[in-house]
Order: C-alpha cells, then sequence, then structure tokens
C-alpha cells in the first residue's frame, strides 16, 4: 500500500505530458498499449484519504459458532 504522504500527481497528466504528446497518440492507443496502475494507485490514495479506518468494521466469526452451522442458514 502507499504512504498517505503528498498527493500524487494524477496519471492521465503524467500520461499526457510523456507520452500522448510526444508520441502523437491518442488516449485508446495508449490504453491498448499500457496496464494502467498508475490509475490504481492513483484511486486507492484517494480512497484512503476519504475513509477513516477507525470506522471500519471487521467481520469476525462467533466463537461458539461452528463452521458446519454458520453456513447452513444460506
Amino acid at each position: 500500500m502507499m504512504k498517505q504522504g503528498m498527493k500524487p500527481i494524477h496519471p492521465g497528466q503524467i500520461l499526457k505530458e510523456m507520452y500522448l504528446e510526444p508520441l502523437n497518440l491518442n488516449q485508446t492507443d495508449a490504453s491498448a498499449n499500457l496496464g494502467l496502475n498508475m490509475q490504481r494507485n492513483y484511486d486507492l490514495w484517494n480512497a484512503g484519504q476519504r475513509i477513516k479506518l477507525s470506522e471500519i468494521k471487521v467481520f469476525r466469526k462467533p466463537r461458539n459458532a461452528s463452521s458446519k452451522g454458520a453456513l447452513s442458514h444460506f
């Protein structure tokens, strides 16, 4: 996971300035040739800024429930 420091530059801006304009490519051609992990990292960073980790609830299996009984209700 990324550190919560400075907000990253939007991936589209980096791609536009470093690749699309110099190579005279459009977005469709470029996206067909890239995995675009930068967008995922950008989205995760932004989501991390909006979510308070203290408000996330963790689902835990009850201590007295058996694995057979817990699934029989579905």
